[in-house]
Parts: C-alpha cells; structure tokens; sequence
C-alpha cells in the first residue's frame, strides 16, 4: 500500500493470477495509514476467498466432462435420450480427455469434426458439434473458460447424409 498522485490516495497494488492490479483504498486525508491498511486488509481477504474458490484453470477437457459437464447434463436430459447421448460424448470425445480445457483451439476440433465427417453419418456429426458447443458453454458458465472456439465450428459437407435415426439433437 502506498500513497499516490496529486490528490494522494491510498492505492493498493497487488496480483491476481498473472495480472498485476490496483485498487484505491481512499483519500489520504480522510484516513490514517492504520484505517487504511484495515480496509485493504478486508479487501484482500475478499480477493483470496474469491481465488480460493474460482475454477481451476488448468482442468482438462476429461475432467470438465466427467466432474462438471455430464452431472449437470444427466439432471436435465430425458431417460430416453441420456444413454445414446452420453454414449455418444464418452466415446467420441475421449481423443480430447487429458489436454487442458483453455488449450483446445477451434483448428483441432474442426479437424476432429472433419475426421468424423469420413466415418459416420452426417447427424452423428452435428450431434458432436452440439455436444462440443454444449460443453464448451458450460465451462463459460462456470468459469473454467473466457473462450468458444466451438462458435464458428460446422458440421463438414463431406458427412454422409443417412436416415433419420429418431434421437433429438438437442438432448432433450
């Protein structure tokens, strides 16, 4: 904590993650250095209950999926529709599982739904964009995340189209 400026204020310079910051405490005319270093006292154990709490950062795709992602999900499909879909996100976006959440570009995961495109059925593939779009929003919800790359992704031409197999793209 230190003085500062023409009209000397208490300001409090301190880290939050990687960013340094500041906060003005008050006027230095208006308080006491003891007064000051109460309130910056309280600001700071705000700041570290805040941190103490936040998501981590470095969670991997695997552990979103199965730790916050699926629980959330099961509570809100229907029984008809939780096994094929959840099926579905388990095994096919398992290639993703161990690499860090924040770490996963919108390149790879086009290229997955490419890969994809050669091998399975055209809705098949735009049920796995919905379901990379779907965890990626509930990792923005949470806090996990600052970005979507899953916002320009498509579902490739090249999927075969097939017949309709009857399931509800949307969970339910």
């Amino acid at each position: 904590m230190k003085k500062h400026g023409k009209h000397k204020m208490w300001i409090l310079q301190f880290r939050e993650g990687d960013s340094k910051k500041y906060h003005t405490i008050g006027l230095v005319s208006k308080m006491t250095k003891s007064e000051a270093q109460q309130v910056q006292d309280s600001f700071m154990n705000e700041v570290n209950a805040r941190l103490a709490t936040a998501p981590n950062p470095d969670i991997t795709f695997g552990n979103l999926l199965e730790g916050v992602a699926l629980p959330f999900y099961r509570l809100k499909w229907k029984k008809s529709t939780a096994s094929a879909t959840e099926n579905r996100i388990t095994h096919h976006l398992a290639e993703f599982g161990d690499t860090k959440l924040q770490a996963i570009p919108l390149n790879p995961l086009q290229e997955f739904l490419q890969r994809k495109a050669g091998k399975l059925s055209k809705s098949m593939v735009a049920d796995l964009r919905w379901d990379l779009r779907s965890v990626f929003k509930r990792a923005i919800a949470e806090g996990y995340t600052q970005r979507d790359p899953t916002a320009a992704l498509y579902t490739p031409k090249e999927a075969s189209v097939a017949e309709n197999t009857g399931h509800d793209r949307k969970g339910g």
